[in-house]
């Protein structure tokens, strides 16, 4: 079946080249146990901090 991927857009060259070279290492463990499945990656990105905590430090 396959790999799916969502929201890969959402990074960079360097950090989709990642994901999926670790995504393509775990899929085939993967098939071992599950024959003829698929994989959805669905990728969430968050920044480290964002506008609101940077917000509420206090003066």
């Amino acid at each position: 079946m396959g790999i799916i991927y969502n929201r890969l857009k959402d990074l960079n060259a360097a950090e989709t080249q990642e994901i999926k070279r670790l995504t393509e290492i775990a899929y085939e463990k993967f098939l071992r146990d599950f024959k003829k499945s698929k994989l959805i990656v669905d990728v969430h990105k968050f920044e480290k901090l964002g506008a609101r905590a940077k917000s509420k430090e206090k003066s």
